[in-house]
């Protein structure tokens, strides 16, 4: 087997990993042609294209995703870590690149509840040197082609996994041009149980005398302390489990109705274009030329025949209405599979209850990605920090309330009303204000009532009344 080899399960899910992926660009869908938009009968390849571009696309899928994840990261994530200052400043840089824990965990959450799945690896540098630390790289599911694992007293080791990169490199005819070429990294256990690491590469790409296949360009042997690691830092995150084995993508039912809608989109306006011009008629007596007349805009139209007759026809009826309801049945479809974010604004107040009850609706599909991504990052950078010489456990904790909690006005009125009357205690309004974010994150009650008190204003002296001692 060569080293660019799928394993099964990634194979049975590859296709509806790529629908998602695509739905959620619109270029991506565009791009597809054919895949996702069929010519019609006898449509010439300039018809096609017509027919393509007029196609609007409909965003939903990204439009979804990202108002779950404005949902989930709309507050700080949370962090436990080893009480050291080394610590606080890994997760501000967990990539190398700058990019601090809470961006990374919100593009792991959106890979997990878009496509299914992510994987982060965690690097060690490949030379020991001073103020060396381990970062973390991360691979969307696409990208972890291959894996092998064993069970050891019950637990899943992972004993092997292929990823997939894709590299720039300087092409070896053109000083200043680049192109980008594929890698495989293959990270496994050697027979001694070490860690060992090898990169792979098509021997066209590197220019090995017209050889076929692949060939390794690079071998390391990843250290901690100058001592080989037993395994394989690598931590699989999936949409409801921590683990190889792929998950159908959450938002596969709704990128197909996205998709969908799209190819509704493009019979409607393809349809809609035919039938709204005009067409013009000549009725004339047998050997009249029809390539005589011209019609539109400033055209003169000279007949030659008397008898000759101008007529248009244009279009009138409800040709159309079957088209435009199949549609508007396809967007009630999406906004029941998750997009209710892009459903057109009721005419009727919504009231707070069933907002709340919508939301918790949708909240129940995603609670379990967010305590999944949690757990797993939650390893991820317990064994970034253990790997840079950091002891101890690393706790992550996506927020999980996904319920608007904001306290209506009405609402508002009450607590505070309930607070004046003596009939609910301070902590019990700040904490009813906290529930509805209306307070700072991290305020106590006792420490919102120091700031009350030191910041009241002192009360004006009395004046004495006359007599008054």
């Amino acid at each position: 087997m060569a080293v660019d080899s799928t394993h099964p399960e990634y194979d049975a899910v590859a296709d509806k990993r790529q629908r998602v992926r695509d739905a959620l660009d619109a270029d991506k869908v565009r791009g597809a042609t054919t895949k996702y938009l069929p010519k019609l009968g006898g449509m010439e390849d300039d018809d096609y294209n017509n027919y393509l571009l007029r196609a609007p696309y409909f965003g939903a899928t990204a439009r979804t995703l990202q108002g779950v994840s404005g949902l989930v990261f709309r507050r700080d994530t949370q962090v436990t870590t080893p009480a050291v200052d080394a610590a606080s400043a890994l997760l501000n840089d967990v990539n190398g690149r700058g990019v601090n824990l809470d961006r990374f965990a919100q593009t792991v959450f959106d890979e997990a509840c878009s496509i299914g799945g992510a994987g982060v690896y965690v690097t060690l540098p490949q030379a020991a040197s001073a103020g060396a630390r381990a970062y973390t790289s991360l691979y969307k599911s696409e990208s972890i082609i291959n894996w092998d694992e064993t069970i050891v007293d019950g637990r899943h080791i992972t004993q092997r996994v292929v990823l997939k990169e894709s590299v720039t490199i300087r092409d070896p005819d053109d000083t200043y041009k680049r192109k980008r070429i594929d890698q495989w990294r293959d990270v496994y256990l050697d027979d001694a149980g070490l860690l060992a690491v090898d990169v792979w590469r098509k021997a066209t790409d590197i220019d090995i005398g017209g050889q076929q296949g692949f060939a390794i360009v690079e071998h390391y042997e990843p250290r901690f302390r100058g001592v080989r690691l037993r395994l394989v830092p690598f931590v699989p995150i999936n949409a409801r489990s921590i683990g190889f084995a792929p998950e159908d993508p959450p938002m596969l039912a709704l990128a197909d109705a996205n998709i969908d809608h799209w190819r509704q989109m493009a019979d409607y306006r393809w349809s809609q274009h035919n039938v709204a011009a005009a067409v013009s008629i000549v009725i004339a007596a047998e050997g009249f030329e029809a390539s005589e007349v011209k019609v539109g805009p400033g055209a003169v139209i000279v007949l030659p025949d008397n008898s000759a007759n101008v007529t248009t026809t244009e279009f009138s009826g409800q040709g159309l209405q079957p088209q435009r309801d199949a549609i508007n049945d396809t967007v009630g479809h999406m906004a029941a599979l998750g997009a209710g974010i892009i459903a057109p604004e009721k005419a009727a107040p919504e009231t707070a209850e069933t907002h709340r009850l919508k939301q918790g609706r949708e909240s129940a599909t995603i609670a379990s990605t967010v305590q999944t991504v949690s757990d797993g990052l939650s390893q991820v950078m317990t064994l970034m920090l253990n790997l840079s010489g950091i002891t101890g456990e690393v706790a992550v904790e996506l927020n999980s309330d996904l319920v608007d909690s904001k306290l209506q006005p009405d609402e508002l009125r009450a607590v505070v009303e309930a607070f004046q009357s003596g009939a609910m205690s301070f902590e019990t309004l700040h904490y009813n204000m906290q529930r509805g974010e209306m307070t700072r994150p991290g305020i106590k009650a006792e420490d919102e009532r120091a700031l009350i008190e030191a910041q009241m204003p002192a009360l004006p002296e009395l004046p004495m009344f006359e007599g008054d001692e």
